[in-house]
């Protein structure tokens, strides 16, 4: 593995994008925290496998690679900043290079769109120091999400 790049993520399992949702729903006031409870149920039951992976890749002590971590202070309900900023902090206490860049707000997913050029720059530089120099050669990019 060359290097990974996480933007918006990763994170613990969290109901707060669900409950945004809800509140968005043009539901009867009664009926939104029995939406809610379902919603996060069936979430939380569908998910677990995943979040699992999720944890044990990153948290697993064999894993080196740089990463860049893409997030935010304010604006990020499915990627809250505390969230992020623990996983960054657990690859870096394993040797690991971790570069973060943190804007004062955004949307989830929305970095690219609304810091355009801190983005491309940072993704750049990134990929200059940590991939690109370790490796001397081109490499192919994979993504995956989880």
């Amino acid at each position: 593995m060359a290097g990974l790049v996480f933007d918006s993520s990763p994170v613990d399992y969290t109901r707060e994008s669900g409950l945004s949702a809800v509140r968005e729903m043009a539901l009867a006031r009664f009926l939104q925290p029995l939406v809610a409870a379902a919603g996060v149920a069936v979430e939380w039951w569908s998910g677990a496998d995943k979040r699992r992976q999720l944890a044990q890749s990153i948290s697993h002590a064999t894993l080196q690679a740089p990463a860049l971590y893409l997030y935010c202070e304010e604006g990020d309900d499915v990627a809250p900043y505390a969230s992020v900023e623990r996983w960054a902090t657990e690859h870096a206490a394993r040797g690991n290079p971790v570069v973060r860049q943190c804007w004062p707000e955004s949307k989830h997913v929305s970095h690219l769109q609304l810091h355009e050029t801190d983005y491309r720059e940072t993704i750049g530089e990134f990929l200059s120091v940590h991939v690109m120099a370790r490796h001397g050669t081109p490499i192919q990019f994979q993504t995956a999400k989880l």
